[in-house]
């Protein structure tokens, strides 16, 4: 893989240090978008329970969340590797409905990967809004907001 960004393979040594420069500048790029406040607080105004659905690992996650300043207004966290599905299989949010006690109806689902977050999310009987921050589609996906500032009007059953 580093030969395709012009790298030599080299000794296990050069590739440990090379992930962990990798590492390194990935953790150093953690940030949380500007309208994630916002939205955040229309949530909580709301008393709305919060959970995150990651097909990341689980410390990584924890770690992010931690290193952001989210982790203690966050809720649950639900990775793939520590309960065993990863999304899109229907039973990653399944599962996360049922430690939540919801029923899959009364969840909505927010992601920002079209593929996995929302229509996997339906298809487990949640519904589901994309966040298209790139603003690159589908163009015809009803629930499509390109910030969370307008996540608000879904957040009734309607």
């Amino acid at each position: 893989m580093l030969s395709v960004v012009g790298r030599p393979a080299g000794d296990p040594g050069s590739l440990e240090r090379s992930f962990g420069e990798y590492l390194s500048r990935y953790e150093a790029a953690w940030r949380v978008f500007p309208d994630v406040e916002p939205a955040l607080r229309a949530l909580e105004r709301e008393r709305l329970e919060i959970a995150v659905l990651s097909n990341g690992a689980d410390y990584q996650q924890r770690e992010k969340l931690a290193a952001v300043g989210l982790s203690q207004r966050i809720g649950r966290v639900f990775c793939s590797d520590a309960i065993g599905f990863a999304k899109p299989d229907v039973r990653a949010f399944n599962y996360v409905c049922e430690k939540l006690g919801r029923d899959p109806s009364a969840v909505l689902s927010v992601g920002d990967r079209h593929d996995l977050d929302v229509v996997a999310a339906r298809a487990a009987g949640l519904r589901a809004v994309h966040i298209d921050r790139a603003n690159a589609g589908p163009a015809d996906e009803p629930c499509r907001i390109t910030s969370l500032v307008d996540l608000p009007r879904f957040l009734t059953g309607d």
